[in-house]
């Protein structure tokens, strides 16, 4: 290699490394979400995944619990159960906003191998959390609706 050529090199080299330092640093990434929450649910902290949701998505939940029929931390356990695997198919980001789709690849529960989901992702002070706020105000709207239509029969 010619002297030119080495100090091209070098010089890529020199470039790579924020770079490299930046993938392996602490810093949020919507597929490092949904890794962490996936990590939670296996391991029996499903408590713990409040913190990778965001505000609004929290909020909504706190509106579904006058509803014993929902549970959101039953719903990430059944999702990401020991043994369950998840690819990542498509991840978009815009700005503070990003969608990643996910297909399940193994999971002990036959029939959801092969079932894709959409998850809508925020960044929040920095921090990519899973927004699902919209969904959730939805399901409370319905669960009141039902509640009223059966208050009055």
């Amino acid at each position: 290699m010619n002297s030119a050529g080495k100090k091209l090199c070098a010089l890529l080299i020199v470039l790579m490394i924020p770079h490299c330092y930046h993938c392996s640093s602490g810093e949020s990434t919507p597929e490092k979400t949904i890794s962490a929450v996936q990590e939670k649910a296996q391991s029996g902290k499903l408590g713990e995944i409040g913190e990778h949701l965001t505000g609004d998505t929290v909020a909504a939940i706190n509106r579904l619990k006058d509803y014993p029929v929902v549970n959101w931390q039953n719903d990430f356990a059944s999702r990401f159960p020991e043994g369950a695997e998840w690819e990542i198919l498509s991840r978009e980001v815009k700005g503070d906003t990003a969608r990643i789709t996910l297909k399940c690849v193994d999971h002990p529960v036959e029939n959801v191998i092969g079932f894709q989901m959409d998850y809508r992702l925020r960044r929040e002070g920095g921090v990519w959390k899973i927004d699902m706020h919209e969904e959730l105000e939805r399901a409370a709207d319905r669960l009141k609706e039902f509640q009223d239509f059966g208050s009055k029969r």
